[in-house]
């Protein structure tokens, strides 16, 4: 009964591609998030060696590092990762996952060797869309002919950055500034003018 509690929750785990290994690399199980996830039925991976039919490993190669990997965990007794890796699917499309790998007990005193695998590829397309939208924010503040810097209003507006054009106005270099308030630089011929602006400020945004 414990054996069909482990194995239907391993079945029914939508999100987890879960796959048992032995040491040679040969596919002991498959669950169905792993045929979801690289379109490998259980019947085409399970008795596969990865090192001779890469499955969803870019190729061979990356077959033969992960059974390193295997002999590392063997060797140390240590998990590998959670660790990410440019993978593909059946139909050779890319995948990113996020794979976590360690030992169980197996029968007769070996090992089996379980690698959970979570899909991050639209975690990390975003994340190189937002890096990408960012570089060109701060090329169009780096490329502005007006003098513009970025306070943190919660910290006694501190400055964050200032791009090319305040540096070339106000006669100070970016790293001069950065963690200094206006105050602290000098920046205000009439100290009362500090205390207005920044009371306009809080009173425009809140």
């Amino acid at each position: 009964r414990s054996e069909e509690r482990l194995r239907a929750t391993l079945e029914n785990t939508p999100s987890i591609a879960v796959q048992w290994f032995e040491a040679s690399g040969r596919v002991l199980y498959w669950n169905k998030a792993s045929e979801i996830m690289y379109g490998f039925t259980a019947a085409e991976a399970v008795g596969t060696v990865i090192g001779e039919n890469p499955l969803m490993y870019l190729d061979r190669q990356q077959a033969e590092d992960f059974i390193g990997v295997l002999s590392e965990i063997e060797r140390s007794g240590k998990p590998f990762g959670p660790a990410e890796f440019p993978l593909r699917k059946k139909d050779g499309s890319g995948i990113v996952v996020l794979a976590t790998t360690f030992a169980i007990p197996g029968d007769g005193g070996s090992k089996i060797y379980v690698c959970m695998d979570v899909d991050v590829t639209e975690r990390k397309r975003a994340e190189a869309d937002l890096l990408d939208s960012e570089k060109k924010l701060e090329a169009i503040f780096n490329a502005s002919p007006a003098a513009m810097s970025v306070t943190d209003v919660k910290n006694n507006f501190r400055v964050i950055t200032v791009n090319a054009a305040w540096e070339r106005q106000f006669q100070r270099r970016r790293e001069d500034v950065t963690g200094l308030n206006g105050l602290e630089m000098g920046l205000w011929a009439d100290p009362a003018d500090r205390v207005r602006f920044p009371a306009h400020v809080l009173l425009t945004v809140s």
